[in-house]
C-alpha cells in the first residue's frame, strides 16, 4: 500500500508491506549475531540481499542516498524494530505502531 499525504511545505509518502519484513527476509545473509536494528539499519546501509545467490539488494541503500543528498527524513518500522533518518520522525511513539505488521516505511519530501 502507498499513501501520499500533504502537509504544510512537506509531503509525506507512505508504503507498507505486509510481508514477513526486513528483518526476518534479511537476517541469514546480514550476518551472525546481529540483532533485528542491526539487520534492519544494514538495509539501508549497505548492499545486501536476502535471495543469494541473486545479485540484488541496492535498492534501499539507493532511496537513503537520495533522502541524504535532498536533506529529507525517513522513517522505517520493521518488525518492532525502527530506523531514523534525520529529525523529522524523532518524536514518533513507535509503541502505538502495531508489533506484526511486516514492514511501514514513511519518507518525509520537504518541497520549500
Amino acid at each position: 500500500m502507498v499513501k501520499i499525504v500533504k502537509e504544510n511545505d512537506q509531503i509525506l509518502i507512505f508504503v507498507a508491506d505486509r510481508g514477513q519484513g526486513i528483518v526476518s527476509s534479511l537476517s541469514s545473509s546480514a550476518g551472525i549475531g546481529l540483532s533485528g536494528q542491526q539487520v534492519l539499519k544494514k538495509a539501508f546501509e549497505e548492499k545486501i540481499s536476502g535471495r543469494s545467490p541473486e545479485k540484488r539488494g541496492n535498492g534501499l541503500k539507493f532511496v537513503m542516498n537520495y533522502i541524504r543528498t535532498l536533506n529529507h527524513a525517513l522513517f522505517c518500522f520493521s518488525q518492532n524494530e525502527v530506523y531514523f533518518y534525520g529529525d523529522h520522525f524523532k518524536s514518533l511513539d513507535t509503541a502505538k505502531l502495531p508489533k506484526e505488521f511486516g514492514t511501514l516505511v514513511c519518507i518525509c519530501w520537504s518541497i520549500k
